[in-house]
């Protein structure tokens, strides 16, 4: 599997990039935040890859963001949205909206996307919820914040210092969301049960 290339850009569109690596062009699909952080034509550029592969489709979605990537696989667990509609919701919203809109259950950020109703948006938003519950144990997770990288490495700390995943999600769940807290913090409170 490609986890990530680097090349000259070919071709930059709002939904596609093309890239040259080592004289093997690359058709990546992207969504609309990649392409506005990506370098001009002719430019290299670095981008992660989702490798999607079904029984006839072979394709490669790019992500300037490993936040991005990460919430673009949480998106196509959930069942009716597939690559396109998760491009799209990508497209539309940043990581911060995302998952405000996932907590409050906020309908309207996913009216919008193309294909989805009130009733279908509903449903997504309380798969999702459900999702980032059983993924992460916690309501959901502000994707792209320091907090959410410190909790990741901190669960990681806990399984080594012996926790199960499930024991160590629920006693970094339990810590009030603090934008600047330490790992060193984090990990004491964790431990502390505070």
């Amino acid at each position: 599997m490609i986890a990530w290339l680097k090349g000259k850009i070919i071709t930059k569109k709002p939904n596609v990039l093309v890239l040259d690596v080592h004289d093997v062009g690359y058709r990546i699909n992207i969504s609309f935040k990649t392409f506005q952080m990506l370098k001009d034509e002719g430019e290299t550029e670095e981008i992660l890859i989702y490798t999607l592969h079904k029984e006839d489709l072979l394709e490669l979605i790019g992500f300037k963001t490993k936040e991005e990537k990460e919430l673009f696989k949480v998106l196509l667990s959930i069942s009716g949205i597939g690559p396109k509609m998760a491009l799209g919701i990508l497209s539309k919203v940043d990581m911060k909206t995302f998952q405000k809109a996932v907590s409050s259950q906020d309908i309207s950020l996913l009216t919008g996307v193309g294909g989805i109703g009130k009733k279908r948006a509903e449903k997504l938003l309380f798969e999702l919820k459900e999702k980032f519950k059983k993924l992460y144990g916690i309501e959901s997770v502000p994707f792209g914040t320091h907090f959410h990288k410190v909790q990741e490495e901190a669960v990681m700390a806990l399984e080594g210092l012996g926790y199960s995943k499930t024991e160590a999600f629920q006693r970094i769940k339990s810590i009030a969301f603090d934008e600047n807290i330490s790992l060193e913090d984090l990990i004491k409170k964790a431990l502390s049960g505070n």
